[in-house]
């Protein structure tokens, strides 16, 4: 929701965002007329206050003016080239997977899947895989093995994670908080939804308002992440063959 930001200073506000620290680094390299407030920093004065998700309505905007742009956060300069260091030379395309949400997540248990389930899309050759999973310690590796690269340990914040996935060539990830973070720096995406999704998804069509470079995979029915995580594995073992045909 941070997008509705330039709009509300080009109507003449002077725009103060207050920023917990995993997001500091991330929002400080926006390229915004807004003022980023710190965690325990003093507050300066100010008029009126509201929440992100009170924009859309405060400024009037329907679904078919969203202000939706190709990518609308960048990570900083300097640590994607550090990431473009740390995942080494690129041999092969890159796909970055995401399993599980926040387990405190109240409908978490809807949108989270079994590691296990990713399996085959870690068994297309041709394919370098990337482990952006949080709070999983050690399930990449017990469940993939030497097949996944988990750079999740060294993920710090979500400015770590930006410069990591824009040194990826896809994202497959579960309805959680990357999937938002990919789409805002308008990466290559497609996003595993639960048969009744969070209602920034809406019903019934497979792209999103939201983020131009995404593409939206529906179970067809309650539980059924198969038929979703098998359209995936279609199209990357096109992608890899194609890749290998080049």
């Amino acid at each position: 929701f941070v997008r509705y930001l330039p709009t509300l200073a080009s109507l003449g506000a002077r725009v103060l965002l207050g920023v917990p620290s995993e997001l500091l680094r991330l929002f400080q390299n926006m390229k915004s007329p807004i003022e980023i407030i710190k965690p325990n920093d003093p507050i300066p004065e100010f008029d009126y206050h509201t929440s992100l998700l009170d924009l859309p309505q405060l400024l009037n905007t329907s679904l078919e003016t969203i202000p939706s742009y190709e990518s609308y956060l960048q990570a900083p300069s300097d640590l994607t080239n550090i990431w473009a260091d740390r995942l080494g030379p690129r041999t092969a395309f890159r796909l970055g997977i995401v399993w599980a949400g926040n387990p405190k997540h109240k409908h978490d248990r809807d949108r989270s899947i079994e590691a296990t389930l990713m399996r085959p899309l870690v068994e297309i050759t041709g394919i370098s895989i990337f482990s952006l999973q949080v709070g999983r310690g050690g399930e990449a590796s017990e469940i993939f093995g030497d097949k996944v690269v988990d750079i999740a340990p060294i993920l710090n914040d979500f400015a770590d994670t930006a410069a990591a996935l824009s040194n990826l060539d896809f994202i497959v990830t579960v309805d959680t908080a990357v999937a938002h973070l990919a789409g805002a720096l308008g990466c290559r995406t497609r996003t595993l939804l639960p048969f009744i999704p969070d209602w920034r998804w809406l019903l019934e069509r497979n792209d999103s308002p939201w983020y131009p470079s995404m593409q939206l995979l529906r179970q067809p029915q309650r539980n059924d992440w198969q038929t979703i995580l098998d359209q995936v594995h279609t199209e990357l073992t096109t992608i890899a063959n194609r890749d290998k045909n080049v």
